[in-house]
């Protein structure tokens, strides 16, 4: 997963009075493994996510965003959100896998591009089941209608707002 802090390649390039292409490759992957731990530690601060599906591969006027409640957040940055089989998220997911999350707290941003993956394995339900859902879902961990999303990583990016002059 390659995730970049636009805050810190900035720098790195006014300092130099760069342009992108003209980094050195270690200051950038630097700057992307800054950029990783930054998204990482923004991520973990948030309960909420907000959830970009798209209707239809390419096509930006079917997206739909919607904030997600995140019930895990994985080491490399893989998100899990408890949701209901027949919800237009699903639906959505179905039929275009791809998915963008955004996240923003005290002035830092991230955004994430990956893939989503439909889970219906019970077990895996019942991991992340707590008694809060039981507001959405009174039938509990085995219910038909309940499944998760798993939101996985391709690339991000980190914006610290903060860090702007």
């Amino acid at each position: 997963m390659e995730i970049a802090s636009r805050s810190l390649v900035r720098g790195l390039h006014e300092q130099r009075g760069m342009w992108a292409m003209d980094a050195p490759r270690s200051a950038v992957r630097e700057a992307e493994h800054q950029g990783r731990a930054q998204a990482h530690a923004l991520l973990i601060r948030l309960p909420e996510v907000m959830l970009a599906t798209f209707a239809r591969a390419g096509d930006p006027a079917g997206a739909r965003v919607r904030p997600m409640h995140v019930d895990q957040l994985d080491p490399d940055s893989a998100l899990w959100f408890m949701t209901s089989l027949s919800s237009e998220v699903v639906a959505q997911a179905r039929a275009c896998a791809e998915a963008m999350v955004v996240g923003r707290s005290s002035g830092r941003c991230a955004r994430l591009a990956g893939q989503l993956e439909i889970v219906t394995a019970r077990e895996r339900v019942r991991s992340l089941w707590t008694q809060a859902h039981e507001a959405l879902f009174p039938l509990g961990p085995a219910d038909p209608d309940l499944g998760l999303l798993h939101f996985i990583p391709r690339d991000a990016e980190f914006w610290d707002l903060g860090a702007t002059s």
